[in-house]
């Protein structure tokens, strides 16, 4: 179901938003008040209760996330054993024209020898659907099963967080310009580095769990995701309080960002042609065999072609 992925990236937005939504009114002064009237401590409000307002969303992202990764092995699984001859045709008259032709350009395009057989332009014909159509839908969803352009537009909201934190300092000048620059990189890194290291996390544990029970794979899930997606935001935000506090922290809130930055960037890295991850879920061995023939036939089809034209042929 290609309609389900749009699902993916805008129930991605809907969450993230009400994480940051949940963040700010977290943050506001007579929320802290009244919690602390109502006798929680101070060591739960900045300790403890801020990562319990990610477990909404970070489940929610796991569910979708299995159900896009189902969809991905079955879509997977059909391009695999893909075969014209199961084709569903809109009526059944023109299923002998369809193989006809198919049959014209294999014979055209040396995919068969030139005297060979409906049977076997139909066999290469699947051979080849099977094995490009696989590689280049694993290009297009990549190692991850979600491009990055996408899993940038879920954690957009962070720029127009450090969008306003920067129009609130220039007008009002509460907050330091040192602030200032360390929570815009405090929201740069969680868009462009720890989101799609989440994310990308999340989508592969889901892929490799979905032999389990959905709601114990989704446990599994969510509670990885959850403590790699709250680790680095409690990490990142440390760095960033000492940084606006003491230059000298700077430094390394910079390497901690610039190390985040490098991973995405190798684990979103493109699928080259020839990569393992083209063919995550290898042909059966019949599919394998038709891909030699149809390599030995092709070569047996242009040797046949130079001899066509050999001086000494009669024709």
């Amino acid at each position: 179901r290609p309609v389900f992925f749009p699902q993916v990236v805008l129930w991605g937005m809907a969450m993230v938003g009400f994480s940051r939504i949940t963040f700010e009114i977290y943050g506001l002064d007579f929320v802290h008040q009244r919690l602390s009237h109502a006798g929680v401590s101070a060591s739960v409000l900045n300790d403890w209760l801020w990562p319990l307002m990610t477990v909404p969303s970070i489940f929610v992202m796991t569910a979708m996330m299995r159900r896009w990764a189902e969809d991905q092995k079955k879509t997977r699984d059909r391009l695999s054993s893909f075969s014209i001859r199961n084709a569903t045709c809109l009526s059944e008259d023109d299923r002998h024209v369809i193989e006809r032709n198919i049959t014209v350009y294999a014979k055209h395009v040396c995919m068969i020898e030139y005297s060979g057989t409906r049977e076997d332009a139909l066999d290469a014909f699947d051979s080849m659907i099977r094995r490009e159509l696989r590689r280049f839908f694993s290009r297009r969803v990549g190692r991850t099963g979600i491009p990055y352009r996408y899993v940038l537009m879920m954690y957009i909201v962070y720029l127009f967080y450090a969008l306003d934190v920067c129009a609130s300092s220039m007008l009002h000048r509460r907050i330091p310009p040192m602030e200032m620059v360390c929570t815009t990189i405090y929201c740069a890194t969680v868009v462009f580095a720890i989101g799609p290291i989440t994310v990308a996390y999340c989508f592969k544990l889901s892929h490799r769990l979905i032999g389990l029970h959905s709601l114990l794979a989704n446990t599994l899930v969510g509670i990885v995701t959850f403590a790699i997606y709250c680790g680095l935001l409690a990490l990142t935000w440390e760095l960033c309080e000492r940084a606006a506090c003491n230059p000298q922290f700077l430094a390394a809130l910079l390497g901690t960002c610039t190390a985040l930055l490098i991973l995405t960037s190798f684990v979103y890295r493109p699928i080259e042609i020839g990569d393992p991850h083209c063919c995550e879920n290898p042909i059966d061995s019949e599919s394998d065999g038709a891909d030699n023939n149809e390599s030995s036939t092709t070569e047996n089809s242009e040797s046949g072609s130079d001899l066509d034209h050999s001086p000494d042929n009669p024709e």
